[in-house]
């Protein structure tokens, strides 16, 4: 377990802008977030090893320069790419991982769906907090195809304990389950 600089396993080195500018000023509101993320996964079945950030900050001429925009989420210190490597060192989907972002209440989240399989990455955004043209948008960042929800996704839970629940009538025991 790493330890980071802003929160427990995120420093601000992950989210400097990868140009050679010096840009890393990264929201704290989304770094936390962010963490909250990484403490869910370690609570799923497959656990969770770390978080990779690919993309943090980007100052407006490299955002264009990969694609985005001079004044998207990333150059206002509002977004991250990431990927999460379980810990039996495979990659959670990025629908995985969309769907534990949404619990967070991220307020942009958007998925490749096409491409390569091995590491599908996430783009995750606190929108919703204000300064920016929308408060909301789920999708696909290739097809451009918009998300309703994420949920169905949601990685499975550790099961930590099992108990065995049983009802009885008439002292006939007429169910019985273990959870």
């Amino acid at each position: 377990i790493m330890s980071g600089d802003i929160t427990e396993h995120f420093s601000r080195y992950e989210f400097k802008c990868p140009c050679g500018c010096g840009r890393d000023d990264i929201d704290v509101r989304l770094v936390e977030r962010l963490e909250n993320v990484f403490e869910y996964l370690t609570k799923c079945e497959r656990g969770c090893k770390y978080i990779i950030i690919t993309n943090g900050i980007r100052c407006p001429s490299y955002s264009v320069s990969v694609g985005g925009f001079a004044n998207d989420a990333h150059t206002r210190s509002m977004a991250a790419d990431l990927y999460c490597i379980g810990d039996d060192d495979k990659p959670y989907s990025d629908l995985e991982l969309a769907a534990v972002c949404e619990l967070f209440h991220f307020g942009g989240i958007g998925v490749h769906l096409f491409g390569d399989n091995d590491r599908k990455c996430v783009h995750s955004d606190i929108r919703d907090l204000g300064g920016y043209s929308n408060n909301h948008w789920y999708g696909d960042e290739q097809t451009g195809d918009n998300f309703q929800t994420f949920a169905q996704y949601l990685p499975p839970a550790k099961i930590i304990n099992k108990h065995k629940i049983s009802l009885s009538f008439d002292g006939k025991k007429i169910f019985e389950k273990e959870v």
